[in-house]
């Protein structure tokens, strides 16, 4: 039996927690017989730079408890089908903190911070929880976790997403570290069960992948929009 991805049509096999291609959720997909699922997808095949190029093979998606204490399955109301409220959410978000320092920037000030000149980099960095609307912002922090408080095991990540249904969703306690680097911000999952996608799709493992503005990260069944700013030429 297989399991047809409802967004890309990617063929996996039966147990699939989430599409190797897209990162589309499919629990509560329907599984079919290995002879449709062949009339109507192909199985799916790794990115050229995915892991199964650089490591031989694929790497196989753990079943059972997660060292770093996720839920394999998203909570009711994340499965299957796109995530609730995105879709009305305004290209920005919804900022809740009406703190103008904490406001997105507009494109005048992104001008005046060098955003558009040649060769230069950020300083700010602003994450937007897209499920919740809620807003982050970062400015002289070196390096950022995002995960979930685990009180017992002694982790506090800069960005909690406990608050955020973070547990229901699949986040790992250490999901994701976003690194600032003198050339910008570079995002790396720390192993999480439940993976990390960049604009769709999904990022190896300890390899650091520059971020650019404007990019989406998708730690389990949340999605985070990066916003960039702070623009300067280098020293």
């Amino acid at each position: 039996m297989m399991i047809i991805c409802p967004s890309c049509r990617a063929a996996h096999v039966q147990g699939t927690l989430f599409c190797e291609q897209c990162g589309t959720s499919l629990i509560g997909v329907a599984p079919t017989d290995a002879e449709a699922a062949d009339a109507e997808s192909t199985q799916f095949t790794p990115a050229p730079n995915s892991a199964a190029t650089e490591g031989g093979t694929l790497p196989t998606r753990r079943r059972g408890p997660d060292p770093n204490g996720a839920t394999p399955v998203p909570g009711p109301g994340l499965a299957g089908a796109p995530l609730a409220n995105s879709a009305a959410l305004p290209a920005a978000g919804p900022a809740v903190d009406e703190n103008p320092s904490t406001m997105p920037l507009s494109r005048d000030q992104e001008r005046d911070t060098g955003r558009l000149a040649v060769g230069s980099v950020p300083t700010r960095l602003r994450v937007l929880v897209l499920n919740t609307g809620r807003l982050t912002d970062w400015i002289d922090d070196q390096v950022i976790h995002v995960g979930r408080t685990d009180r017992s095991a002694n982790v506090f990540p800069s960005i909690d997403l406990e608050t955020d249904g973070g547990h229901n969703a699949g986040v790992s306690r250490r999901h994701v570290r976003i690194s600032r680097q003198p050339d910008g911000y570079y995002l790396e999952d720390l192993g999480s069960i439940n993976g990390t996608f960049l604009n769709r799709r999904r990022l190896s493992p300890g390899n650091p992948t520059e971020l650019k503005d404007g990019d989406e990260v998708r730690v389990g069944n949340i999605v985070l929009r990066v916003v960039l700013g702070g623009f300067q030429r280098p020293q």
